[in-house]
């Protein structure tokens, strides 16, 4: 407010604003610059890939994407809240990550908090974890975030090892908060989104 409170009582002065109008104006301002200072410590936080939104993806790169379940995940947090989740599959370079990054930072827009790992890197954390017996405050930890993304989950080697600690964050997680994942689809040239299943079942 103190950066902006003389540009604003200039315009007020030009055109007349009563004191209520000033006043507004001020709040108004403050409002917008605590907003956006908000927004920039989530962006912060969250460690999204930069530069990846819906407004630069080119949808036309897919055509077989049917982006309507995206939309309706980006224009509505209640997913989170009620502890769904979104499993995104498809061949490489279609934009996997892309769209799940667009539909991650308009979760922020809505107060959501919002963290990205690479699927490798979170499972190595949590295998560091249980070798040093704290597994349960890590993945304790981790519930402050209302949506935990793992990019390219396909990538992971899924021994024994990998695959009993991401059982655990996914059992952990069921029903509590939510996950999004996404893998590459080798098998099949198809673009699938799955906005509101339960990966419980989908990776047992």
């Amino acid at each position: 407010m103190l950066t902006h409170w003389e540009s604003i009582e200039s315009q007020a002065m030009q055109e007349n604003w009563s004191y209520a109008e000033f006043l507004l104006a001020l709040c108004e301002t403050e409002a917008q610059r605590r907003e956006q200072a908000r927004l920039k410590r989530a962006l912060t936080e969250a460690r999204l890939p930069n530069a990846k939104s819906f407004t630069n993806f080119d949808f036309s790169h897919c055509p077989q994407l049917n982006p309507a379940p995206l939309m309706q995940l980006a224009a509505d947090p209640g997913w989170l809240e009620r502890a769904e989740n979104c499993l995104i599959l498809g061949p490489s370079g279609v934009g996997k990550t892309h769209l799940a990054t667009g539909v991650s930072k308009k979760m922020l827009e809505f107060g959501k908090r919002v963290k990205f790992f690479a699927a490798n890197a979170l499972v190595q954390q949590l295998q560091q974890a249980k070798l040093q017996l704290q597994l349960h405050p890590m993945l304790k930890k981790l519930d402050r975030y209302d949506l935990l993304i793992l990019d390219d989950l396909g990538y992971c080697k899924k021994s024994e090892a990998e695959t009993s600690v991401l059982f655990e964050l996914i059992a952990h997680r069921y029903e509590r908060k939510s996950l999004a994942l996404w893998e590459l689809a080798c098998s099949s040239p198809t673009f699938s989104v799955f906005p509101f299943s339960s990966l419980w079942n989908d990776l047992r």
